[in-house]
Order: C-alpha cells, then sequence, then structure tokens
C-alpha cells in the first residue's frame, strides 16, 4: 500500500538514473584520478590530446569509445565512427570543468550530499542506507570507489554551475511562443495505407536451398560470441584491512565533514487497516465507513490490530503484516493520511480517515522527532567507512604500483602478485555477456579487456572484492555458427527479409499508381486496385500518436510543408512502410495559447540554453586551440580510428 502513496517516487528515480548516466557517460575514464597506466603496446600509450598539459591517452579514448559503443549497441567494427565524436564530448566536459575552476566557481560537501539525496536508492525515505550499501550500489552500477564517485558527482555540479552562469541570460520571446503553439496545435487530417511485413509472411515461399543461400550470405549475422583469455592479479579488500584502526581525530572530522548524512527527519511507525473504495460511489462509501466503524469498535474492546488487518485489510501488500508500512516521514503519503499518522500519539488508534483510496484505520506504533544522531551512535558505520577508505586508497596506489611493476616484467606475475599480498587468478575465457565467472559484480573489468590487446596489461579496476589486474593472453574472434546450429534463425531471417522486400515493392508500386493518377490524386482509390485499404485519421496534432503510424513527428518534417492533396512516401516506420495523403489542415485556436505558455516557455527555453552552452563550449575549444592550450595529436587520432577491432 506504501507504493499506492508514495508520490513520483519512480520519476525521481528515473530523473536520477538520466544524471548517473550523464556522470558516467560523459566524465568517463580521464577524469578517474590516477588511472592512466603505461601499456607495454606503444598505441595505447600514444597521447591523443593535452589540454594545459593533462593528458588524454589512447587508451582513455579506447575505453570511453568502448562504453559509447556498447550503450548504443554499436557492432565492435564500426566503433571507429564514434572516435571523434567521443573524443570531442571528453574535451568539452575538460574544458569545461577548467573553465569553472578559473572562475572561481566550486563545490561543497553539502551540495554532494544534497545531489544523493535525489536517489531513494541510497536515501530511502530521506535516510541515508550506510556506508556498506552505499559503497555497493555506487561500485555494483559503475565500478567505482566512493571517493571517485563522489568526484565525478562533484564535476557534474561543478559544471552545471557553469552551465547555469552561461545560459543565465537566455530568453524567450511571445513570438517565439506563439510560433511554437500554432504548428504544435494545428491539426491535420491524413488519409494513409500502413503495409507491415506479416501480411507478406504467407507469400514467401522457403526451401533448403534457399535458407542455405541466405545464411552464407549473412554469415556474419550468425557468430559465436568472441572470448579473451585472461590472467588477473587480484588485491583483496579484506586482507589489505588487517592491522588498519580509526584514531579519535580521524573519527571526528569524518562525522562533522558528513553531518548532513546522520540527520534523520521525523518519522511515525504506522499500521492501517484499508478498505477500498476505488470508484468513489457514494453508497459503497458509506457502507466502507459503517465496516470501519465497526472494526473500530472490536479493536476499542480488545481485538488485536495485527488479527483484524490481516482478516479484513484490502491493503494485500500490508494485510500479510498485519497491516504494517513501516517508517513513513511528511510527503510519503497522501494529505489526509499523512496529517492524521502524524497527530497521533504511539499506540492510540484514529477514527475512520477517507483518502482516495477508501476508508482507513490507523495505529501508530512510534513516533521519532527529526534529529542529529549523535557520534557515539554512529561510530561503528563510521569506522567502517573510514577503514573501507583507507583499504581504498592503500589498495587503489598498491594495485598502480603492482600494474606498474607487471609492465617491466610481465612473465613475473607470481612474483609481483605476492610482492603486493595479491593473487594470480586465470579464469575461463572471457565473453562480454558473461564477464569473469569468479569474480562478482565484473562488468567494469570485463569492459576493460576487450579493450586490450594481446600481451598488454591494463589498469587496475576496482571490484566489490579488490583491485582487478588484467592482462591478456589470447583472442578467440567471434566466428561463424554451423548451418545447422542456427537453421531456425536463419529461416525466420529469411521469411522476414523476405516479406519486408514484397512489402517495400508493394509500397513503390503504390506510389506508381499515384504518380499515373496526375495533378489530382486520390490515395482511397490507387490502394484499392491494388487490393489495399486506405484510412483516414481524426483531426490529430502533429506531435499525436497515431497507431500503428506512431507518433506523426516520426513521419518526417516534408509533413509540415505538405498542402491538402498532396502526397508522401513510401516512408520507413520501424513496424512498417506508409504511404500518405494530406486531406486537411485545421488552425488552432488562439485563446488556448495562455494556458500553454508557460510550458512552452519552458521547453524552448531549454532547447535555446542548450544550443548557448554548446555553442560557448565550442569557442573554448577553438579559443584554447589558438592559445596553444588544447593540443590534439591527429596522426595518432587517425590512427586509432583506423584501427580495426580487436
Amino acid at each position: 500500500m506504501l507504493n499506492f502513496f508514495r508520490k513520483r517516487a519512480s520519476m525521481v528515480r528515473i530523473v536520477f538514473g538520466i544524471l548517473l548516466f550523464l556522470v558516467c557517460i560523459s566524465m568517463v575514464v580521464t577524469l578517474i584520478p590516477g588511472l592512466t597506466g603505461v601499456s607495454t603496446d606503444a598505441m595505447s600509450n600514444e597521447t591523443i590530446a593535452t589540454i594545459d598539459g593533462e593528458r588524454i591517452s589512447s587508451m582513455d579514448l579506447r575505453m570511453a569509445v568502448q562504453q559509447q559503443t556498447q550503450a548504443n549497441r554499436v557492432p565492435p567494427s564500426m566503433a571507429w565512427l564514434y572516435t571523434q565524436q567521443v573524443l570531442d564530448q571528453m574535451l568539452l566536459e575538460k574544458l569545461a570543468l577548467q573553465e569553472a575552476q578559473h572562475m572561481g566557481l566550486r563545490v561543497s560537501q553539502q551540495e554532494v550530499v544534497a545531489w544523493l539525496k535525489r536517489n531513494p536508492e541510497i536515501f530511502p525515505g530521506g535516510n541515508f542506507v550506510g556506508h556498506d550499501q552505499y559503497e555497493a550500489i555506487v561500485l555494483e552500477r559503475f565500478g567505482y570507489t566512493i571517493p571517485q564517485f563522489e568526484q565525478k558527482v562533484r564535476d557534474f555540479i561543478l559544471t552545471e554551475k557553469l552551465r547555469q552562469l552561461i545560459t543565465d541570460s537566455v530568453t524567450v520571446t511571445d513570438k517565439e511562443i506563439k510560433d511554437a503553439y500554432m504548428a504544435e496545435n494545428e491539426k491535420v487530417v491524413l488519409s494513409y495505407v500502413f503495409l507491415e511485413p506479416d501480411n507478406f509472411k504467407k507469400d514467401v515461399n522457403v526451401s533448403d536451398a534457399a535458407l542455405q543461400d541466405y545464411y552464407n550470405q549473412h554469415k556474419e549475422q550468425y557468430q559465436k560470441p568472441e572470448t579473451r583469455s585472461v590472467r588477473i592479479i587480484m588485491l583483496d579488500n579484506q586482507k589489505a584491512r588487517e592491522g588498519l584502526t580509526v584514531t579519535d581525530a580521524e573519527r571526528k572530522k569524518y562525522y562533522q565533514d558528513n553531518i548532513e548524512s546522520y540527520r534523520t527527519p521525523e518519522r511515525v511507525q504506522v499500521s492501517h487497516i484499508l478498505i477500498k473504495v476505488p470508484d468513489k460511489d457514494p453508497a459503497k462509501l458509506e457502507a466502507a465507513k459503517k465496516k470501519a466503524e465497526d472494526l473500530l469498535k472490536q479493536l476499542k474492546a480488545g481485538a488485536k490490530f495485527d488479527d483484524l488487518a490481516k482478516k479484513y485489510s484490502e491493503d494485500v501488500a500490508t494485510a500479510v503484516k498485519g497491516g504494517d508500512l513501516g517508517f513513513i516521514t511528511r510527503g510519503q503519503t497522501v494529505p489526509e493520511f499523512e496529517k492524521v499518522a502524524f497527530s497521533l500519539a504511539p499506540g492510540t488508534l484514529s477514527d475512520p480517515v477517507q483518502t482516495d483510496f477508501g476508508i482507513h484505520i490507523i495505529k501508530v506504533q512510534a513516533h521519532e522527532q527529526a534529529r542529529l544522531k549523535p557520534l557515539e551512535e554512529v561510530q561503528g558505520a563510521i569506522d567502517a567507512a573510514i577503514l573501507d577508505e583507507k583499504v581504498q586508497s592503500m589498495l587503489a596506489q598498491k594495485a598502480e604500483q603492482a600494474a606498474e611493476a607487471w609492465r617491466k616484467a610481465p612473465e613475473n606475475a607470481a612474483a609481483i602478485a605476492q610482492q603486493f599480498g595479491g593473487t594470480v587468478l586465470t579464469p575461463a575465457p572471457v565473453a562480454r555477456d558473461t564477464g569473469v565467472v569468479m569474480l562478482p559484480n565484473s562488468q567494469p573489468l570485463t569492459e576493460d579487456i576487450f579493450i586490450l590487446q594481446k600481451g598488454e596489461i591494463g589498469r587496475p579496476v576496482a571490484l566489490t572484492s579488490g583491485y582487478a589486474i588484467p592482462q591478456l593472453l589470447e583472442i578467440t574472434p567471434a566466428h561463424p555458427a554451423e548451418f545447422a546450429e542456427v537453421k531456425d534463425k536463419v529461416r525466420g531471417d529469411y521469411v522476414n527479409s523476405q516479406a519486408s522486400d514484397k512489402m517495400f515493392a508493394k509500397a513503390q508500386e503504390l506510389m506508381g499508381v499515384l504518380d499515373k493518377q496526375g495533378e489530382k490524386k486520390d490515395l482511397a482509390a490507387a490502394a484499392k486496385s491494388l487490393g489495399l485499404t486506405a484510412k483516414t485519421t481524426d483531426p490529430v496534432t502533429q506531435t499525436a500518436s497515431v497507431p500503428p503510424l506512431g507518433s506523426l513527428q516520426s513521419l518526417g518534417p516534408r509533413l509540415h510543408k505538405m498542402q491538402p492533396g498532396e502526397t508522401a512516401g513510401p516512408i520507413s516506420l520501424s513496424n512498417g512502410q506508409a504511404v500518405l495523403q494530406l486531406v486537411s489542415r485545421q488552425a488552432p485556436d488562439e485563446s488556448g495559447l495562455a494556458a500553454q505558455a508557460d510550458a512552452i516557455r519552458q521547453r524552448l527555453l531549454g532547447e535555446k540554453q542548450n544550443l548557448a552552452y554548446a555553442i560557448f563550449q565550442e569557442n573554448l575549444k577553438k579559443q584554447m586551440e589558438a592559445a596553444g592550450r588544447l593540443k590534439i595529436n591527429e596522426v595518432a587520432l587517425q590512427k586509432l580510428a583506423s584501427a580495426p577491432a580487436q
């Protein structure tokens, strides 16, 4: 039931997820301190660009390109297309950070905490999940330590401050708002013919010879994935933790630096019994009130709340727990429920309470006021956090040293592992989708493994259990599966391909019939002559979605300029082909402008601010290049962009 009460919780998760994705993608690699290791491979160690002496290496760029191409499901063979684009993004982010720092912009720890509090995973109900869980979330999702992750958050906030400073003067005129309103609210009527491949599958003839021929022509589609054999030096967190201690001074400083994390909001622990009234029917509402009043009498007469909740509450999720909702804070529940819950003394019952969900009887178990937890209360968690930071700092340094030593003596893995307190692992061959089987949450390590070249020793990668340093031993390239192994898939692909060809040919045939009609075209008649059917939409705006065409905006810019009677097509959609004829246009009623003006203004403002900031970044890049502060090694960049996929 608490899920029904929560306000915009899913939206908060979406917003935070987007922000974290931006932090992860736009500030990848180059902003991770201490992770630009030297490689035995010359190309991996080449400098691609420098900004005021700060270096971006080939490995940095390769890793960033890999993350982008994986996010966009781009085949490795096409990754070179992203090289320049990703380098530009890395440079712009670095330039923005440096400019913000030069302008004196700063980010406080309180601002970082406030940003993190927007994530319900880390601060569910406004309460910090605890250092261990926080560390696990950050490591699992991004492969970073907490200091690395929080530095990225700090950098993100800093660039947002710069962005705000640059775009504060951007405005939107009334004319721009009106023009946008007219374009977005104009209604059109379309006649259309939609063709989809499924309607042509029955016409496809399938033979073994045709399937074999299709397989031979498309072998690259039926691949067994590339695998990579690696050797790993592993430095373990638990082993590194042994013998470390925390001083009183360290404990007090950590408490003060993170004091906002130890504030807890006012909260109440509540249980409830719910009688639902989903349609708000007056008769049903009255019946629910009577039932709630009867249950209240039983409770006051000595009946156990848990028993009645399990038997009568219609909130299925909490009924099995005796109606227990746990602790709630202000803003988590609907106002009517919250007002009563926070007004009751612990151990007391409410009168029947009406909300949009029905009628509730509420019982408060405990009421805690907002407070700051004292140091003594959180000492255990602080000690654990400090020890984790010490381990991460020490282990990160040792891992860098071990990686450097290993690069100088690649044949001495066992001796180097022993020197730095690590162990040597030789896991089963690694595929992109399976990761390193013997190491949990190893996706960050897998990503590194798949940018290495044979014999190359990679950078240390932070995992849940410690730091892993990989060496690539062998590459088994992706290779075609045998025809017999994939015959069923080949059959499906062949039928789909042939059906799509027939669909497109029919759409072209329809356009040919329209062309023969001359200036006065009739889509319905042309379709009928080919055994097809034309349909007509209701008057709709161009932001509307019309099944099966989808959003009209996806039909292309020509729709904005078409005049009644004109045709267009065939238009390729994700689910088929479409041929259109514009029937009519209807100008919008300007009386609706006032109601939409604010929303349009905000959208246009965002678009103009994005453009203004992009122009600022490009101008900054040009100025830095002209001053010699930004240097790009075009030869190394071209070499990397043209290098074959490994």
